[in-house]
């Protein structure tokens, strides 16, 4: 017991002092422990940043990949197997125009093509063919779309040699896969969603020279094989998935605005897409969905697709296209899900009979604008017994005509490769087996039109 006030005092102000020393400690210990944590937070946070940059710097990789993956350039192995097909094509035509074989033999002298002088194909890069760039002269472009005025493109130099070298019967910058200049169709008619160009010369088309083959006439027929993207990895054409990125994809866009959509006045028939599926491609789905009868009378379109993506809710998103008459050209490549899964990667089979019934349906409505159907089977080791059963499968969907078609080597396939896989190569050990099934499908009537450019 504290006997007096100043005691009290005494062992209060001791108390207070005390109390001041622990809240000193408690503070001490406090802020020793917060440093600690933020010490050890930003050591973390200096962990996070290096794996940030580690992050940003393989991102930066993955995008210059990603990059030149989608502007459709093919690895190194792909463009060296690409170059020695096309040399190998290119020995060919030398040998053929020297030599005065094949189509080059002097038959067709009474015959000019006249696509020269009425089209246009634009490839991925922006280069201008004046037909499809395999059945020419390779890298014999007129132009380039990304680069020049359309004007310097079509009355170029190459455009008016091409010209001449059609006018007078020669056809030297022409490849002998050409199916215009297969003896079969020129006597009898292709009946396939592109006009027959083929016709018989007269004594206006003996012109003395290249430079009088200029022409102020647009282009009749416009082919944009200008976007890769697509939704499947057919092996035939690539051995990766392609896809334009959306930059590019803006730029394509803006460019067939302000090009190609003055050109489309004088167009009577638009294809796309070659390389690629028109309705997986940004671009031209955004470019189609603004393309109006009213606008375009003359105009027809020939889509060429998988046709995975065209189902009766995507038909009617375009549909501004109802009223333009449609010619479509599907490939397929095989007659059962097995050899569609092998030669479409990344098509579903049932899927695409859905969307080939709806078709069908669709072509026997009064409002039907789709006035013309193709299928295509390229014919190849794993399905050239398919043949006569693919002729069936044409009719039973309704197709006007059944393409057969050569296989191509576009860099995805080895020398080794593609020597097993192109059985119409005569040094094929199944070559004869593989003639004679086209031939009993050729001999044979069927109510849809059969075209090939083999026999």
């Amino acid at each position: 017991m504290y006997r007096t006030r100043e005691e009290l005092d005494a062992a209060w102000e001791m108390v207070e002092q005390r109390k001041q020393k622990l809240e000193e400690r408690r503070q001490s210990l406090y802020n020793g422990t917060f440093t600690n944590q933020i010490d050890l937070l930003g050591q973390k946070v200096g962990q996070l940043q290096q794996e940030k940059q580690l992050l940003e710097e393989r991102c930066d990789v993955l995008q210059r990949d990603n990059d030149r993956v989608y502007a459709g350039h093919r690895g190194l192995e792909e463009e060296i197997n690409f170059l020695k097909y096309r040399i190998s094509a290119l020995d060919g035509l030398h040998e053929s125009v020297v030599q005065g074989t094949g189509i080059h033999d002097g038959s067709l002298k009474k015959y000019k093509c006249m696509y020269p002088f009425e089209r246009i194909e634009i490839l991925p890069r922006g280069e201008v063919y004046t037909c499809c760039s395999s059945y020419v002269k390779h890298n014999y472009y007129i132009g380039n779309f990304y680069e020049q005025s359309f004007d310097e493109i079509w009355n170029s130099e190459r455009a008016l040699k091409m010209r001449y070298s059609v006018s007078n019967g020669n056809f030297e910058y022409c490849m002998e896969n050409c199916k215009w200049l297969h003896k079969d169709n020129i006597e009898n008619g292709t009946d396939t969603a592109s006009t027959n160009p083929i016709v018989l010369r007269t004594e206006q088309d003996n012109v003395d020279s290249w430079r009088e083959c200029y022409t102020e006439k647009m282009p009749r027929f416009i082919t944009l094989t200008c976007d890769e993207t697509c939704n499947l990895r057919c092996p035939t054409c690539r051995s990766t998935a392609k896809a334009l990125k959306k930059a590019d994809a803006e730029i394509l866009y803006e460019r067939l605005e302000d090009v190609l959509r003055p050109m489309l006045r004088d167009c009577e028939l638009l294809g796309a897409l070659g390389c690629g599926d028109l309705f997986a491609s940004y671009a031209l789905t955004k470019f189609y969905a603004t393309l109006t009868a009213e606008e375009f009378p003359k105009l027809k379109l020939y889509i060429i697709t998988n046709l995975q993506l065209l189902t009766p809710e995507k038909w009617e998103e375009l549909g501004n296209l109802h009223a333009i008459p449609i010619r479509f050209g599907v490939s397929v490549d095989a007659v059962n899900e097995e050899t569609y899964k092998l030669n479409r990667r990344g098509g579903d089979w049932k899927r695409l009979l859905e969307n080939l019934s709806f078709l069908r349906e669709w072509r026997k409505r009064e409002d039907n604008n789709i006035e013309f159907l193709c299928l295509h089977f390229v014919v190849q080791e794993n399905n050239f017994r398919q043949v006569e059963d693919f002729a069936r499968f044409g009719e039973e969907y309704g197709a006007d005509t059944v393409e057969f078609q050569r296989l191509g080597n576009w860099g995805t396939f080895s020398d080794e490769e593609f020597a097993w896989r192109n059985v119409l190569n005569p040094n094929h050990e199944l070559h004869e087996e593989a003639v004679t099934c086209l031939r009993n499908v050729m001999e044979k009537e069927w109510k849809v039109k059969i075209v090939q450019n083999i026999l």
